[in-house]
């Protein structure tokens, strides 16, 4: 329902602002764009979160000892590899935007 919230913890003992961003990226990615749709977008304020995915997504190795590596493997891991129910490659694009600014 409109207005209702979850709330999730990852594994492990920190949790941490970057986790949570990097978690609720996480779940987007697990939706499915509306069908036909060959593109999901996904915005967030975090640059921190896109500056380490893209770090993640260039060379694994340089988030060898990062604190959320298995997280971030899996947004790349998803990013790169969405496929529509025809065997379609969906286009994933992450955008910036300013927090807490209204729509």
């Amino acid at each position: 329902n409109k207005g209702e919230g979850f709330s999730v913890r990852w594994e492990g003992d920190v949790q941490t602002v970057l986790k949570g961003e990097l978690i609720g990226i996480l779940y987007a990615l697990r939706e499915a764009p509306a069908p036909g749709e060959r593109l999901l977008r996904i915005f967030t304020d975090s640059l921190v979160s896109l500056q380490a995915i893209r770090k993640a997504q260039c060379d694994h190795r340089d988030v060898e000892f990062h604190q959320h590596k298995g997280l971030l493997l899996e947004i790349v891991r998803l990013a790169g590899g969405r496929v529509d129910g025809l065997g379609r490659k969906i286009e994933v694009m992450l955008h910036k935007v300013r927090a807490h600014a209204s729509f």
